[in-house]
């Protein structure tokens, strides 16, 4: 037997409770951190990202990124193309292929579509490989990675309806020098584009919104409608102090000058008004996609499964194990018959010997000497036991016959054959009915120790004579007679074939 030193067990079991606690701490952080929201920050570059990680490490983050990070495309494709998401992604990288080369296949894509218009986003100023090598560093669990014109686009139109109803209207989105415009048709992105501002000021967004004011009226194709402006929604931040009123007539959501990045207060998904107002948060572009939150009965369904795939295992277990234990007990059993029939053979030819030398000493003219009078003694006390041992076994034969008569009527038995070689039992019997006769062969099947009590012969009345009067007094009748064969289980201990002459006990 394997045993360890005084000193390894007593290491073993000063580290057991130390690594318990400190595994236990571990996986209640991890619940813990799974089950709080996630906290929402804004990335502006590389360098900023490492120093954000640094910042929440060992908790559950949404990471924003700035536009400067990624680049945005908008477009048409005909409604008859049903692409899959690898499909698409791959018609994307085709758009942008002839102006940024062969770098687009290495850029990670979040991909939108609605009805004809696609859209799509490639993070192009950090690598994903790298981002989440560095959060699981420090332990971050990044829950979601978008785009923040993305995320704070569907809340800005939560905070100004009249921008949402408006049948088109421009919103523009500011990170301090990058501009986002997207062009919307009651509250869904129809077209979006990126602008750099000369300096991070109020005047330098002025003379881009300008820039995007005549753009959109030199694009209209009717020169006989009086062309009108759009009107215009600002969101964001990381302007330089100023007069806002040279925005004019676009309108604010919130200071654009505040150096503190516009972030969400709360996901979309949980807020009410957002479910009042029955939109959509589209674009949802994710370069990472929140896990998706199963319901409890599906947790419920999958626990219940487990349960009963461990009950049908044990079961099965169980009932293979019983079956191992009851061909063992056969086995075992058929060795102890096996045995015990040769000692009883070797007994009987023992005491046929000793009889034999036991009668030639009694016709000896001289008397019989005392080893001759002990020999003969020990062979008579054999031959009795023998004898008593089969008649034990006769009368667990002869007594379920008497029972049939007692429970299912007369039944006259005929003849009694047993073959030790096949151990088997041969009966003929008659009766008057064949109800009796079929309740013999159930009464029979049921006695311990019988098995395969099949009939082999039955002859109805009006047959071949058959011996044997069941009617008592009033003479010979006809009758059915009927073969059985039975299997004896105890029948199997002694070879009922052989005869030896009964003794009487000494």
């Amino acid at each position: 037997m394997f045993l360890l030193r005084p000193d390894v067990w007593q290491s073993l079991t000063g580290a057991l409770p130390m690594w318990l606690r400190s595994w236990t701490g571990h996986g209640l952080q991890r619940w813990r951190t799974r089950k709080q929201p996630p906290i929402m920050v804004f990335v502006s570059d590389a360098a900023n990202l490492n120093q954000t990680l640094l910042q929440h490490r060992g908790q559950s983050l949404q990471l924003l990124l700035s536009s400067s990070l990624s680049l945005q495309w908008l477009g048409d494709m005909p409604a008859k193309e049903k692409l899959k998401a690898n499909e698409l992604q791959a018609w994307l990288r085709q758009q942008w292929a002839p102006y940024h080369g062969d770098a687009v296949q290495g850029w990670p894509l979040a991909v939108w579509r609605e009805a004809t218009l696609v859209g799509g986003c490639a993070l192009t100023g950090l690598r994903l490989p790298q981002v989440l090598q560095a959060a699981a560093a420090e332990g971050v669990r990044l829950h979601a990675m978008q785009p923040w014109w993305a995320a704070i686009g569907p809340w800005v139109l939560l905070q100004a309806p009249e921008l949402s109803q408006a049948e088109q209207a421009h919103l523009v989105l500011v990170e301090a020098d990058v501009v986002t415009c997207l062009l919307c048709q009651q509250g869904r992105l129809r077209q979006i584009m990126t602008r750099r501002l000369v300096a991070p000021t109020l005047q330098a967004l002025a003379d881009v919104l300008e820039q995007i004011k005549h753009q959109q009226l030199d694009a209209d194709p009717d020169p006989d409608v009086e062309r009108v402006p759009l009107p215009t929604w600002v969101a964001g931040f990381g302007l330089q102090p100023g007069d806002s009123s040279v925005l004019a007539p676009a309108q604010c959501v919130g200071d654009v000058s505040v150096s503190t990045p516009l972030l969400p207060l709360v996901s979309l998904a949980a807020s009410p008004r957002w479910k009042q107002s029955g939109m959509s948060p589209q674009p949802a572009l994710y370069f990472i996609a929140p896990a998706p939150r199963h319901a409890a009965w599906v947790w419920l369904c999958l626990v219940l499964l487990l349960l009963g795939n461990g009950a049908l295992g044990s079961h099965w277990l169980s009932q293979r194990e019983a079956l191992q234990q009851a061909q063992t007990s056969q086995q075992a059993q058929l060795q102890r018959n096996a045995a015990l029939t040769q000692q009883l053979r070797a007994q009987s030819s023992g005491t046929v010997e000793g009889a034999s030398q036991a009668a030639r000493g009694r016709t000896a003219p001289t008397a019989p000497s005392k080893e001759a009078a002990a020999v003969e003694r020990a062979a008579r006390q054999a031959a009795w036991r023998l004898a008593q041992e089969w008649r034990a076994h006769w009368q667990q034969v002869l007594l379920p016959l008497e029972q049939v008569s007692t429970e299912v009527g007369a039944v006259g038995w005929l003849a009694l054959e047993h073959v030790a070689a096949q151990g088997e039992l041969r009966l003929s019997g008659a009766t008057l009915s064949q109800e009796t006769m079929l309740g013999a062969v159930r009464v029979l099947s049921e006695q311990p120790g019988w098995s395969r009590v099949i009939l082999t012969r039955i002859t109805p009345p009006g047959g071949s004579a058959v011996g044997g009067n069941l009617a008592g007094a009033g003479g010979p009748q006809t009758s059915w007679s009927f073969d059985l064969t039975a299997r004896v289980q105890h029948m199997g201990l002694v070879a009922m074939s052989q005869g030896v002459s009964g003794e009487t006990q000494p």
